[in-house]
């Protein structure tokens, strides 16, 4: 991205971070694959109070895909604070089914927008919310909200529990324009 100046140097993320040229000459420098969005601002922030060079360099882009979740489910998941907001803007309501967070992030990020939480796995992960949902889902439908990269521990899990498992894919995660500007960094010409 361009900071606008006139200099033709190129900035790290908008002015935020180092020019690719101030980066080299740095002992210490990250580069930083978060999405771009506040994760990025909040992870390139941290590194330069600890005195880190952060070279913005998102590998992955969030693209909606307009789904919303279904509403007659007995149990909703969501696995990301991303599909909490996505469903949330398209104004997804859960109804009396229970809600569960695959972790703490995600459960944070329902309760902002005013969703009640009522499972958090003690192992934040898949697999871990397939152990603390299997004794109850038999028999019931339970619709999974995520990416299109989830994994498949989780819907194969509920299945052989039981449940009726019904996906909806909120985003899909994809490689931006202009991905891996921090190869840049870790080639020979730059370390002398």
């Amino acid at each position: 991205m361009s900071d606008g100046s006139d200099d033709g140097t190129e900035t790290a993320r908008g002015g935020a971070g180092a020019t690719v040229e101030d980066a080299a000459e740095r002992d210490v420098v990250a580069a930083v694959f978060r999405p771009d969005d506040e994760r990025l601002d909040e992870a390139v922030e941290l590194l330069e109070s600890l005195g880190a060079i952060p070279v913005a360099d998102p590998m992955l882009a969030i693209r909606p895909t307009n789904a919303v979740p279904r509403e007659d489910a007995e149990y909703a998941v969501l696995t990301s604070k991303t599909g909490v907001e996505l469903a949330a803007d398209a104004g997804w309501d859960p109804g009396d089914a229970t809600v569960c967070a695959i972790g703490t992030a995600t459960a944070d990020a329902l309760r902002d927008v005013g969703y009640a939480v009522d499972l958090v796995p003690e192992e934040f992960s898949s697999s871990g919310l397939v152990e603390a949902l299997r004794a109850e889902v038999e028999g019931t439908r339970v619709e999974v909200a995520r990416s299109d990269h989830g994994s498949a521990v989780l819907t194969d899990g509920l299945e052989d529990a039981g449940a009726y498992v019904h996906e909806t894919v909120l985003y899909e995660l994809v490689r931006p324009q202009g991905a891996g500007r921090s190869a840049e960094l870790a080639a020979p010409s730059y370390h002398g």
